[in-house]
């Protein structure tokens, strides 16, 4: 076993692809529920951390068994274990699926907006608060289409992020640049808001 060769041993690269995995996993949490759905996703998630505890546990081996060999410098023999431990430290405590809702948010901020103007000025229309986007903006909203309340005479505009059983999440757009009420998309509750931009925010919703 060669020094310099450390990044071609199997061991290393498992922890490589696992520790890959369950970041990506996190990053695109969103994308693979509406891929997999609310039910199969915990499944991956699961599978994702067996991996992570499987790559910890071959980690250790290999380091005692570098040790006992004395071959590579005695970082290079911990470096796998510090990358599994790192990935999966990083997977449950940071919150990576907040850095994609920020760019999903502003790759597709302009086209959310062309989409509340043709709500505004009537040319998209519903019979009830769904709204189905046309073709071109469909990509901004999961489903396909918005839920349009309203609350004091102002519209508030929901793009969804995550539709699941008993909740949902998404950005809203407030013509008139308030926070949304808890209870304006009924019959479910708002438990968590924050603002992004003017007129947007971040809500999460439960069944009330």
């Amino acid at each position: 076993m060669k020094e310099q060769h450390l990044w071609r041993h199997p061991v290393f690269l498992y922890v490589i692809f696992a520790s890959l995995g369950l970041l990506l996993a996190r990053f695109f949490k969103f994308v693979l529920i509406d891929w997999l759905t609310i039910f199969l996703q915990p499944l991956l998630w699961l599978l994702l951390l067996v991996l992570g505890i499987i790559g910890i546990l071959c980690s250790i081996v290999f380091w005692v068994r570098c040790s006992r060999a004395g071959v590579f410098a005695n970082w290079r023999r911990s470096l796998p274990l510090v990358i599994q431990l790192v990935a999966i430290a990083l997977s449950l405590l940071v919150p990576l699926d907040d850095f994609w809702l920020t760019y999903n948010f502003w790759r597709y901020l302009p086209a959310r907006q062309q989409a509340v103007r043709l709500i505004q000025s009537g040319q998209v229309s519903s019979v009830s608060d769904f709204v189905k986007l046309p073709a071109a903006y469909q990509q901004t909203s999961l489903g396909r289409e918005v839920q349009v309340v309203y609350a004091q005479g102002k519209p508030f505009v929901l793009f969804f992020m995550l539709q699941i059983f008993g909740g949902a999440a998404g950005f809203v757009y407030s013509e008139a640049a308030i926070a949304p009420p808890i209870n304006v998309f009924p019959p479910q509750e708002i438990i968590e808001q924050r603002q992004i931009d003017s007129h947007w925010y971040y809500i999460n919703l439960v069944w009330s």
